[in-house]
């Protein structure tokens, strides 16, 4: 979406006239969107640790062992989050509630942990430089996935 709102401003067009020519959004559009956002949370939490929101909160991802955190698990938690917040959320607070470390289910699953940068080993945290090659890289991948369903949508 930022990237459409980026070329339409660029290109001097109404945005809301530019969103009325791709009509309805189609069950695929739809799950190339939320692929599109797992993949930024999976590539954030397993290259850096952090995604935007979590690095300017101070929290950090890593494993129930204090290490980084790796891809398979990232994915994992972003996935189980839709679980997780069925009911308002109240499925991660029954879950957070009866953990001592204060796990949603997603972190459960896959063994990771939100802690704060503070109390992690100085061995799990990973420096400025690599959020800003996790940062761009899992912008475009949900750039990437999330244009795809839209092209996909007209070509379908």
């Amino acid at each position: 979406m930022l990237a459409l709102v980026i070329y339409c401003d660029l290109a001097h067009k109404d945005f809301n006239q530019f969103i009325a020519k791709l009509g309805p959004f189609t069950f695929l559009s739809a799950l190339m969107s939320v692929l599109g956002a797992l993949t930024y949370h999976a590539l954030s939490e397993s290259i850096h640790g952090s995604s935007l929101g979590k690095l300017v909160c101070g929290l950090v991802v890593v494993t129930d062992r204090a290490t980084p955190c790796r891809f398979g698990a990232a994915f994992g938690r972003s996935a189980a989050f839709y679980i997780d917040g069925l009911f308002f959320g109240g499925i991660a607070a029954m879950s957070m509630a009866d953990s001592s470390r204060h796990q949603r289910l997603g972190d459960k699953w896959c063994h990771t942990v939100v802690a704060r940068r503070s109390a992690v080993p100085p061995g799990a945290l990973r420096g400025a430089s690599r959020f800003i090659l996790a940062f761009v890289l899992a912008l475009a991948g949900d750039m990437a996935l999330s244009g795809a369903g839209l092209v996909l949508k007209v070509f379908l």
